[in-house]
């Protein structure tokens, strides 16, 4: 799968991948514009102010869509400030990798996509994706992006949480926790858990069962039978492939093992959790065949429950 990096902007540039740790939907909602620009009309500046801080700018000189725009913005060509401190969409430094950089064709377009925001009379540019793929791949994320922006247009808060948890589940994402607070609060719902529709539930399985597993939360109380078969053939499934057995396929046997048996519980000594733990690809074939057999049927037995 392609990879798209969101660079956030603080005291200097980090990367880190769209998959894991960029969550569209909350900067989309954070931003007041949204801008698409040919990566060579963006051009990045600073401004000293004094012997221990400098102001960090983008100079735009050329817009190619205008993906948002919730205050009226009208593009003219000037250098628009990055928020480096007292922005509230920061990432944990200490969990990001370094910049990684890549070569550029002569002949090829490059993109990126700012997140702005109005603050006074001022824009702010609060986040940064950039990548080198084509413009029809970057379509993905703008989709995206605007599916997101159109659920700020619902004012009726019932509206919104349905429409969210539609989006929530379409794109394979468990409902944050400030989200279910926020309904919470709101009276919509009565605990911190969602509440979803059987039309949202069926919906919610079929994205499990295509391997969005993220969801499991929001079904596992409706379908523990479900969700328990699917782990199950999933563990026979890489049983019976053992000997083309990848680091991959080692992770996802481990992880399902945890889920079927709540982790045995936690509980440390448990021969169980010990040979699960010992499963890696380091094994010999034979060695790693014994384990997961014996795993399988410490499942099929039933002593142990997942966690509803």
């Amino acid at each position: 799968m392609k990879k798209i990096y969101l660079t956030i902007l603080l005291l200097f540039t980090v990367v880190i991948t769209y998959g894991q740790s960029f969550d569209v939907r909350k900067i989309t909602l954070k931003s007041d514009v949204i801008l698409f620009c040919n990566q060579k009309n963006v051009i990045d500046s600073s401004k000293i102010i004094n012997d221990y801080s400098s102001n960090y700018f983008y100079k735009i000189t050329a817009v190619d869509t205008i993906i948002k725009n919730k205050t009226g913005f009208v593009f003219q060509k000037a250098e628009i400030r990055v928020a480096t401190q007292d922005e509230d969409y920061l990432v944990n430094v200490s969990n990001c990798a370094p910049a990684i950089g890549y070569p550029f064709e002569m002949n090829k377009s490059y993109y990126e996509i700012l997140f702005l925001k109005k603050i006074g009379k001022q824009y702010q540019i609060i986040g940064l994706v950039k990548n080198n793929d084509s413009r029809a791949v970057w379509q993905k994320l703008i989709d995206d992006i605007k599916s997101v922006a159109s659920l700020e247009n619902l004012k009726v808060p019932t509206d919104r949480y349905s429409k969210t948890i539609d989006w929530f589940i379409g794109h394979g994402i468990n409902p944050t926790a400030d989200f279910l607070t926020y309904y919470k609060q709101q009276g919509i719902l009565k605990t911190d858990i969602a509440v979803l529709t059987d039309k949202q539930l069926a919906n919610a399985l079929a994205n499990f069962l295509a391997e969005k597993t993220e969801l499991m939360p929001l079904i596992t109380k409706k379908y523990p039978e479900v969700i328990r078969d699917h782990y199950l053939d999933k563990l026979k499934s890489i049983y019976g492939t053992a000997d083309k057995y990848s680091y991959s396929d080692c992770s996802d046997f481990q992880e399902a093992v945890r889920i079927l048996t709540n982790n045995f519980n936690d509980n440390y000594e448990d021969i169980n959790y010990v040979a699960t733990n010992l499963l890696t690809n380091e094994l010999s074939y034979y060695e790693k065949g014994n384990i997961m057999s014996a795993l399988i049927k410490v499942v099929e037995k039933g002593d142990y429950r997942m966690k509803l």
